[in-house]
């Protein structure tokens, strides 16, 4: 995960940046942190729906896990975009 932090701030492209995200989830599935990562990244590169299957099963049964408000909020916006109400709610009630 830290080599795709790098390589995106070495300006590699972002299927460098994407590929080694990826490869750090298969090696640790359940880490929340990573998928924050590739759904972010995910989400700035218009892919929305993509990113939503990289966190959707997490949420909203790790949504606790989240200490960042930033990221509630980009998920909370996410789900509603893609009018996934029910989880967009979850977020938006974990932000209060």
């Amino acid at each position: 995960y830290q080599m795709s932090y790098c390589a995106a701030l070495c300006g590699y492209p972002t299927s460098v940046t994407e590929a080694l995200i990826r490869q750090a989830i298969d090696l640790e599935p359940q880490n929340i942190h990573y998928r924050i990562g590739l759904a972010s990244l995910l989400t700035r590169l218009g892919r929305k729906h993509e990113a939503i299957t990289v966190v959707g099963n997490l949420i909203p049964g790790k949504l606790d896990e989240i200490t960042c408000l930033c990221c509630i909020k980009r998920f909370a916006n996410l789900f509603f975009d893609c009018d996934d109400f029910g989880r967009a709610k979850a977020c938006a009630i974990r932000l209060n």
